[in-house]
């Protein structure tokens, strides 16, 4: 049965140092050569995932900001999900609720995230440090009306749990909508894109578009439980949130010692 495996990456398929273990790498790289269809579904970019990945040789295409994008091993997009006429009323009910976000968009083609200065909370500073001075997508705006620009397809805020939660609440129905503690970070964030973008639904593009008949998922944390439905099997870390733990087929260790990739190896040897 042709089956496509994909793990989330921060939490699961890399290590607590947000690196990806070179067990991990070399096994990946020798499952690859031998014909594993692998890859990865994460809330993180391209270019970021690829400063933790960008040695495994991945030959099929990945699912990025939680299913935005899906995109080809050299970054090239592949599917696109985006708000629609949608995302200039969502961003000025997020502005009504008190929030400063960080808006991910597109403009002339070219992908920024734009941030107010102004109202920065200690999650944001923090968050935002370093990114301003070394990723060339950062954009800063004089005033806070001026961070909705060009083709925004990814809203985050980081706020107190309460704010965050109010806002989820209320537009939950209506965009994919995700809160969360961070797993490095330990602060809560809310990741908000289309109602069309999720992991599972760019999750089973990706399944029909390789003609594969099974998924296998991996995760640990709250955005990968839209996946964990989707798959025809889902496996949880055991450092993952209870409730993903609930859905999963099983728990099979640690992100620290290479359980995702320990777990394919034994299976796909076994298949071939």
């Amino acid at each position: 049965m042709k089956t496509l495996y994909l793990s989330d990456l921060d939490g699961t398929l890399l290590g607590d140092d947000s690196k990806l273990p070179a067990y991990s790498r070399d096994a990946l790289n020798r499952m690859i050569k031998d014909g594993l269809l692998f890859s990865y579904a994460t809330g993180r970019a391209y270019h970021k995932a690829m400063r933790v990945v960008g040695e495994v040789d991945f030959r099929i295409p990945a699912v990025v900001y939680n299913g935005v994008f899906v995109t080809e091993p050299d970054g090239k997009i592949l599917l696109e999900n985006d708000f629609g006429k949608e995302a200039e009323e969502l961003f000025h009910e997020i502005l009504a609720k008190g929030l400063n976000p960080i808006v991910y968009t597109r403009i002339d083609g070219e992908e920024r995230f734009c941030f107010y200065d102004g109202e920065l909370n200690e999650g944001l500073t923090r968050f935002l440090d370093g990114r301003r001075r070394e990723d060339n997508r950062a954009m800063p705006v004089l005033k806070k009306e001026a961070l909705f620009c060009g083709k925004p397809f990814f809203f985050l805020c980081i706020d107190e749990e309460e704010k965050l939660r109010e806002l989820h609440g209320s537009i939950k129905n209506h965009f994919h909508s995700v809160l969360e503690r961070d797993f490095y970070a330990k602060r809560f964030v809310l990741e908000i894109t289309p109602k069309s973008a999720s992991k599972s639904a760019s999750a089973l593009w990706l399944k029909n578009y390789l003609g594969c008949e099974r998924l296998v998922v991996f995760g640990d944390g709250s955005n990968d439980l839209d996946l964990f439905h989707a798959a025809d099997e889902a496996y949880a870390v055991d450092a993952a949130v209870n409730e993903l733990k609930a859905a999963a087929r099983a728990v099979i260790g640690s992100n620290g010692e290479d359980a995702v990739v320990r777990f394919i190896e034994q299976e796909f040897y076994k298949k071939i």
